[in-house]
């Protein structure tokens, strides 16, 4: 995507990344990183576990019953509050700020400890990491395997399918600086590579407008 797709100069394909941003964006966990890629790579947890906690309990798919029952910190940033008057969307908005704020301290806390320790430097202390690792796993198992999400997954299949037959079909709907990607490369990348770049807002808008 950084390196090819998007287009920002004549002179060359992708964004002019420097080696260790690209190197934080690859994020493998077998080799030894660089700062930056420690740091995007943790902080990627900490903000999928945050939109993950708040879609699974805007939805209801997730409940704080739930939180209380499988996920240990959640009694730890709720305790205060079980008393309080607040109501339901606050009470839940309020705990996941914590959560995600307790995150963060910890993962700063242990960043600082292990400077002038070891080669991996950023990480969250071993007690929250398996903290991380529980939460990690119930929202495996509650909110991505559950059958609202795998039904919205269908869905954004379906609509992918749709466009990329679509634009197999009439190339001359392609933007004009997509369709000069066809002088060089077959027409399925392209249109595969154009479709990947879509927002799922943009890609429902454009599946509304053909279908």
């Amino acid at each position: 995507m950084v390196t090819m797709l998007e287009k920002r100069s004549p002179d060359f394909p992708g964004l002019n990344l420097c080696s260790e941003t690209l190197e934080g964006l690859k994020k493998h966990h077998d080799i030894a990183h660089s700062l930056e890629a420690q740091v995007a790579d943790l902080a990627d947890q900490i903000a999928y576990h945050h939109h993950d906690l708040d879609d699974g309990l805007r939805s209801g798919i997730l409940t704080t019953d739930d939180l209380l029952k499988h996920v240990p910190l959640w009694e730890k940033v709720t305790e205060d509050l079980s008393e309080s008057k607040l109501d339901q969307e606050l009470f839940w908005k309020i705990g996941v700020t914590r959560l995600m704020s307790l995150l963060i301290d910890d993962l700063l806390f242990q960043t600082k400890k292990n400077l002038q320790e070891k080669k991996t430097v950023v990480e969250f202390s071993q007690k929250m990491q398996q903290n991380v690792e529980m939460l990690a796993e119930f929202l495996g198992k509650t909110f991505y395997l559950s059958e609202k999400v795998s039904q919205f997954a269908k869905q954004g299949q379906k609509v992918i399918r749709f466009l990329f037959h679509y634009y197999s079909d009439h190339e001359e709907r392609l933007p004009l600086a997509v369709q000069k990607g066809l002088e060089h490369e077959k027409p399925a990348i392209v249109i595969k590579d154009y479709i990947a770049g879509m927002t799922d807002e943009y890609a429902v808008t454009k599946y509304e407008e053909y279908k």
